[in-house]
């Protein structure tokens, strides 16, 4: 039996880690090879507080954040009846904060206190009281939410599974499984029900497999599953992955008695004898780079990998490296795409499109650019550029009289800018700094974008209505619930998607539903937009029909800001501008 025994540390935070883990995780590195081994877990404030259950580490660290000041007395007196043998420092975020806590049970610390002979002193004279074995407790692999493994449980069975299955020649299938818009619950039911559905959704999930097949939840709403199979390793991960979205689908009940539908993603890959070279984190990266292809496609689906998925990781990684200073360096510009009067055929709005140029020419689709910005967050500070840019330009266009205070802007916005608190902050500051009429500004929103309709952002688009701004539903007709939108939301405009414009020509059945959102849209007093016009012929029908307004390349395709203004002089027989 090894000798080596190990010592545990938890470190909890409030909302992101911060200098105090890179502080303890720096010293263990520092220290590898001496007695005893150290192993640092985390885990956010919110699931640790709503943890029940006693705490099995050595050492226990809780960042408290100014806002949770009020609650340190309150958590060390439960500790101390739940946890009586496990050290607890709180770190406060200041030391005039440690007057305020009276008869505490447990140390304080501030982050000037976490140094190299702070931690000597706690790892080392502490672990001289205990003696464990190498293998690592049960405490360390249970997440104590669910009650399924965790992020080192999995870590661990799946390196034994890959010996068992090198061995005995079998196979394993990995799910990795993301609840799609998860946050949407904690922002707008809170965090406790937040976490019943994460408790009722792991029961789901033990519903779709074998007793024997190992569940583990590895981050706040992510879950995997490791399953072993002797053989038809593919058909497995078919069948298990097609339950679970069907069962996701039909939703969840918690115990308060709320019932929640939150489909998922999942993505999938498969260790077979041919595949033997592979480690534990190769499967596991593999199978994230397949969720993430599910999720940039909308999610709730779920996707096998194969090795083109790995190619497009690794373009998204080098994207992403490069994306981080493409905004300071100018990389980043607007193009417009005129918008016509159905009725005149002049010019009457523009629709402003991002676009990325590298500084080797190289140009990157918004397909493959957009999904990045909103998962680093970048689209907030991007995209209010958008809007600020585009009404700086449409300003310029009234100032140079090529247009006037009837023709608009149209900017199209993700719905994780809706999310932002600041947004509508933003809004009316680039409104004011360009002194452009809150009706000249179209915001547009994607259909199948908006299909959680949380609460949050239901209040956004009302305020952003409240401004006077214009809202306009792109993609129209694609979605799940197009009906139910223009009964909900405050919508202007109707876009009709170009889908169904460019099979216009060949299927009777487009024309008919052509025809039917046309004539529902004006018996709702709204607007109609047909993108995709690329011929006289559907720019007809679509003139019959009393469509509003056509957009496409029959009249112009994207172009510069200046192009525009030359395009838009032309088809409206407006005066030259002397200068731009």
């Amino acid at each position: 039996m090894n000798s080596f025994f190990e010592f545990s540390i938890l470190y909890s935070y409030q909302n992101s880690p911060c200098q105090a883990e890179h502080l303890i995780r720096g010293f263990v590195d520092k220290n590898k090879g001496r007695p005893p081994k150290v192993n640092v877990s985390t885990v956010e404030n919110s699931e640790l507080i709503h943890n029940p259950l006693g705490l099995t580490f050595d050492l226990v660290f809780i960042s408290m954040g100014e806002s949770e000041i009020n609650r340190v007395n309150e958590l060390s007196n439960r500790f101390s009846e739940t946890s009586p043998r496990t050290p607890i420092i709180f770190l406060l975020p200041h030391k005039s904060y440690v007057s305020t806590l009276n008869n505490l049970s447990h140390q304080t610390a501030t982050l000037d206190d976490i140094n190299d002979d702070f931690l000597a002193e706690k790892i080392y004279n502490h672990s001289q009281q205990h003696t464990y074995l190498s293998s690592t407790p049960p405490s360390l692999t249970i997440d104590a939410l669910t009650g399924l493994g965790n992020r080192r449980g999995v870590f661990e069975h799946l390196n034994h599974a890959i010996e068992h299955s090198q061995l005995y020649h079998s196979e394993l299938v990995l799910l990795y499984i993301n609840c799609d818009n998860f946050n949407v619950i904690n922002e707008s039911l809170g965090y406790r029900s937040g976490d019943l559905f994460l408790s009722s959704f792991a029961g789901l999930l033990r519903s779709t497999v074998a007793e024997s097949d190992y569940l583990a939840r590895v981050t706040a709403d992510e879950f995997m599953i490791v399953i072993n199979s002797n053989t038809d390793a593919l058909d497995i991960a078919t069948l298990i992955s097609q339950k679970i979205l069907q069962a996701s689908r039909n939703g969840v009940f918690l115990s308060t008695g709320e019932f929640l539908e939150i489909p998922c993603s999942i993505g999938v890959t498969l260790y077979t004898p041919e595949r033997e070279h592979l480690s534990a984190e190769n499967l596991m990266r593999e199978a994230r780079i397949a969720l993430n292809s599910v999720k940039n496609r909308g999610g709730n689906a779920f996707k096998i990998f194969h090795s083109d998925l790995g190619r497009i990781a690794a373009r998204r990684i080098n994207l992403l490296n490069k994306i981080r200073n493409a905004l300071q360096r100018r990389e980043f510009y607007l193009n417009y795409q005129p918008i016509m009067d159905a009725s005149t055929d002049r010019v009457r709005g523009f629709e402003a499109l991002l676009r990325w140029q590298l500084p080797d020419g190289e140009r990157i689709p918004p397909n493959e650019f957009i999904p990045i910005l909103e998962e680093t967050g970048m689209i907030h500070v991007l995209g209010s550029w958008v809007i600020t840019q585009a009404c700086e330009d449409l300003s310029r266009m009234i100032q140079l009289r090529v247009i006037d205070n009837r023709h608009w802007m149209s900017v199209n916005v993700s719905p994780i800018q809706l999310l932002d608190h600041s947004f509508t902050t933003r809004l009316q500051q680039s409104l004011s700094q360009t002194q452009i009429n809150p009706s000249q500004l179209h915001i547009e929103l994607t259909e199948s974008s908006l299909m959680e309709n949380s609460e949050f952002t239901l209040a956004t688009l009302a305020d952003i209505k409240q401004i006077g701004c214009h809202l306009s539903l792109d993609d129209f007709g694609v979605g799940y619930s197009s009906m139910n939108y223009l009964r909900i939301l405050p919508i202007d405009t109707l876009k009709i998607d170009q889908s169904f414009i460019r099979n216009y020509e060949g299927d009777q059945s487009d024309k008919a539903i052509i025809r039917t959102m046309v004539s529902l849209a004006h018996n709702l007093s709204k607007k109609v937009v047909a993108e995709g016009v690329e011929t006289k012929k559907v720019a007809n029908f679509l003139k019959q029909r009393r469509c509003d307004y056509l957009q496409g390349y029959l009249y112009a395709k994207p172009m510069s800001f200046p192009e525009l203004v030359e395009f838009t002089q032309a088809k409206n027989h407006a005066p030259k501008a002397a200068r731009l």
